[in-house]
């Protein structure tokens, strides 16, 4: 044999072998491969199955919750949503009370607006959107002293919460009137200290029919009772003064408000008070018969409405409010404000160039008088 054919017998072993460990190594990797997945579904596997009992559970709990708080169908539903919207609705369509009673009201009707507590202003305010789409409140408060804002820090009264409660919703706002007083911007109103229901009206004549606006808060009547005279006509008077108001500013609609707890002599004109207030009550339902754009704001607590302006709220005079009572009586008119809007009584004000923003008139205003006055002022020469 020769050495040729020794190394080719040598070799084909060696190179069999080779190929057998090759395959054995294969195998070995298939095999890994196929445990590894194994191993890979098993572990989904379980972990599915623990997703799906803690699913369960969640849902049934979820479902026995919702089954436990109200069974619910697809009418059921609808009339969920509906009984929802109505809800949200009742603040602003009735007289708002502790029961929050629920009516219906057609728009230009009248309410009674109220509060259910002093510190609700966020059950209103945080209502999405703004009053009437963002119509332009041109604001006139009319009255006496207490509309004034007296006794109150920098005379502004309950005007600043008022204010500041409507602006909150988004709407531009103008205090509008041919008095400015008060340590705030927007300080225009139409108020005189003393002035009687009769009086007022007539201080009104001369400036709504220029100013045209298109919220009027009136608070009047208690000179009428400290100086003992017109109470029994106070009535008549208001309604004189409301027909005449929404007459000269056909865009306009009313608040009236009752007159505030008196302390006066230990109350000896409360009787008196609570005589104007009837009169306004009734007044307020012939309104409601005649469809009349008005809105009453009951400030007194002899109604038993809760959070109403207290004895402990009226300053040591007798007659004006303490400042929390300003707030208080502010919050108020802002809520019966937001009642009107809701019945859908804003309407957008007469263009007669008043600005729709309070402040930015004001502002413009200040600063044209400054100019003015720095062009007016001659310029001393100096001495040579």
């Amino acid at each position: 044999m020769s050495s040729a054919d020794t190394v080719i017998r040598e070799k084909v072993p060696r190179t069999m072998g080779s190929r057998f460990s090759f395959l054995r190594t294969k195998r070995t990797i298939a095999v890994l491969v196929i445990l590894t997945c194994a191993v890979i579904t098993l572990i989904a596997l379980a972990a599915a199955h623990v997703i799906g009992d803690s699913s369960d559970q969640h849902l049934s709990a979820v479902a026995g919750s919702n089954n436990d708080a109200q069974p619910q169908t697809t009418s059921g539903s609808n009339d969920n949503d509906a009984a929802a919207t109505a809800s949200s609705l009742a603040p602003a369509q009735t007289h708002i009370s502790a029961t929050k009673a629920s009516a219906t009201l057609s728009p230009k009707s009248s309410t009674t607006a109220t509060s259910s507590t002093s510190g609700a202003t966020s059950t209103v305010v945080s209502v999405p959107g703004s009053i009437a789409n963002g119509t332009s409140l041109r604001i006139m408060c009319l009255g006496a002293s207490v509309v004034k804002g007296e006794t109150s820090p920098g005379t502004v009264g309950f005007r600043p919460t008022l204010r500041d409660e409507v602006a909150a919703l988004g709407a531009p706002v103008n205090m509008v009137g041919s008095v400015s007083l008060g340590d705030m911007i927007d300080n225009d109103i139409e108020a005189y200290g003393g002035f009687k229901i009769s009086q007022i009206f007539n201080a009104a004549k001369k400036v709504v029919p220029q100013m045209q606006p298109n919220v009027f808060v009136i608070n009047d009547g208690t000179n009428n009772v400290l100086q003992q005279k017109e109470i029994a006509t106070a009535g008549a008077d208001m309604e004189k003064f409301i027909n005449y108001l929404l007459t000269a500013s056909p865009r306009s609609f009313v608040v009236l408000s009752t007159l505030l707890i008196n302390t006066v002599g230990n109350g000896a004109l409360e009787p008196d008070i609570e005589d104007i207030n009837q009169q306004f009550r009734d007044l307020m339902k012939k309104f409601e018969k005649e469809g009349k754009p008005v809105v009453l704001a009951e400030l007194h607590p002899s109604t038993g409405l809760p959070d109403r302006p207290q004895t402990s709220d009226i300053g040591p005079d007798g007659s004006h409010p303490t400042v929390n009572g300003y707030q208080i009586m502010g919050h108020l008119l802002a809520e019966a404000i937001i009642a009107g809007d809701k019945q859908g009584l804003l309407q957008v004000p007469v263009d007669n160039g008043i600005a729709d923003y309070g402040e930015k008139e004001k502002a413009t205003a200040a600063t044209t008088a400054s100019t003015a006055k720095r062009t007016a002022t001659p310029r001393r020469r100096r001495r040579v």
